[in-house]
């Protein structure tokens, strides 16, 4: 039986490719003399990839993959809509002093938060107490 085939093509291929206008079929080189080409795919993967494809239809799920034969371009950049914006931009709280910087650390750790902070730590350090794991003999646990 002969060895299967295998299809070569750079980085530089595909770049330039991807670069063209045309919406032409494009005959590729696949000569063995292009020594800074070292990715190849032989056959029997390229059935694995389809047989891989044909099961997650079959499952109802897209793959992640796609062959480039199947996309459509267009010169519509996309159809998203834009919403418009209507808030107030800029700082929209009341700061005394710009300058201090306990007040402006404030406004994001206010009471509620330091609150959680301390009671989720508590709660680890319980956990670790109460897991009877060897501490060290200055351990700030042991206090």
């Amino acid at each position: 039986m002969a060895s299967p085939s295998k299809r070569t093509l750079c980085k530089e291929s595909i770049l330039s490719l991807l670069d063209e206008e045309s919406d032409e079929e494009y005959v590729i080189d696949y000569s063995e003399n292009d020594s800074e080409c070292d990715t190849s795919v032989s056959d029997s993967e390229l059935s694995e990839v389809e047989a891989f494809e044909e099961t997650l239809q079959d499952q109802g799920e897209q793959p992640r993959f796609r062959n480039p034969k199947d996309l459509q371009w267009s010169d519509r950049v996309s159809c998203i809509s834009k919403y418009q914006f209507s808030g107030k931009p800029g700082v929209n709280v009341q700061v005394k002093d710009a300058n201090d910087s306990l007040e402006l650390f404030e406004l994001y750790f206010d009471e509620q938060l330091v609150e959680m902070i301390v009671t989720e730590t508590n709660r680890y350090a319980e956990q670790q107490l109460s897991n009877n794991k060897i501490l060290l003999k200055y351990s700030r646990l042991r206090k």
